[in-house]
């Protein structure tokens, strides 16, 4: 992980109180526990909103407590989780499925790269911030009766982040079915530089440092979840993320 980014906004200098945030958040203020522990807090936790010291809201939300865990919802009927080491085509063979299928996709640097565009990339209120907004969509697509979602993760066993992100997403399933891939780094490494990765990655565009992450990924340990076998182990070094996801499709 890099060093941190934009700082905090002054509580003093808000509109609204640290106390009203806190409560509207339902989880603890961004300055206590630290992120990892927050990730522990929103596996566990039910999502709670209080609006009652907002002012001038309409309709049913006005002065009303929203507690999303008030009527369970079941889980998505499957997660199916695209793991494997950095560049290796996690996002395009999921991209891929996903048109294939209808599925939805939630590969992951969609909400960190987003985050990062507005407070700066590592800092504790980053890694909050993703933890968040994280649960909120998976609230929202088991709400919405999503029945699969496929996320994709460069997960390592040595990693706490990884593991502790990996349990939330698949708190919520009824199902996971794993897709490993894997391919040769001297592949990872061109496929680092395509127009698909850049386009959707926004952190991956200052290509020397993004090339340094895949070099450096080699001295990591990179495969599937504890406990959870994986269903698809797939070298994908030859293949199109279209062969790859309709491969990954037959077999799930």
């Amino acid at each position: 992980m890099e060093s941190a980014g934009a700082a905090a906004p002054d509580a003093d200098n808000n509109d609204m109180s640290a106390e009203t945030a806190h409560r509207l958040r339902g989880q603890q203020p961004i300055g206590g526990a630290n992120a990892l522990g927050a990730l522990s807090d929103a596996r566990r936790a039910p999502a709670i909103y209080h609006v009652a010291d907002i002012e001038d809201l309409e309709g049913e939300w006005n002065g009303d407590r929203v507690h999303h865990a008030a009527c369970p919802a079941p889980g998505f009927v499957r997660v199916v989780l695209i793991v494997g080491p950095p560049a290796v085509g996690k996002m395009a063979v999921g991209l891929a499925l996903a048109e294939r299928t209808g599925w939805s996709l939630l590969h992951n640097h969609l909400v960190p790269d987003m985050v990062s565009s507005v407070v700066g990339p590592e800092s504790d209120i980053h890694r909050r911030l993703v933890v968040d907004i994280t649960r909120l969509l998976l609230d929202g697509a088991r709400a919405g009766n999503v029945d699969t979602l496929i996320v994709t993760q460069a997960y390592s066993p040595d990693d706490p982040w990884d593991t502790a992100y990996i349990d939330l997403v698949m708190s919520f399933a009824d199902r996971v079915q794993v897709v490993e891939l894997d391919a040769p780094l001297e592949v990872r490494l061109e496929r680092n530089r395509t127009e698909l990765r850049l386009s959707h990655k926004p952190s991956k565009r200052d290509l020397e440092r993004s090339e340094g992450r895949v070099r450096a990924a080699m001295a990591r340990r990179f495969g599937t979840p504890a406990g959870v076998p994986p269903h698809v182990r797939l070298d994908n070094s030859e293949l199109s993320a279209a062969d790859a996801a309709r491969l990954i499709e037959a077999q799930l």
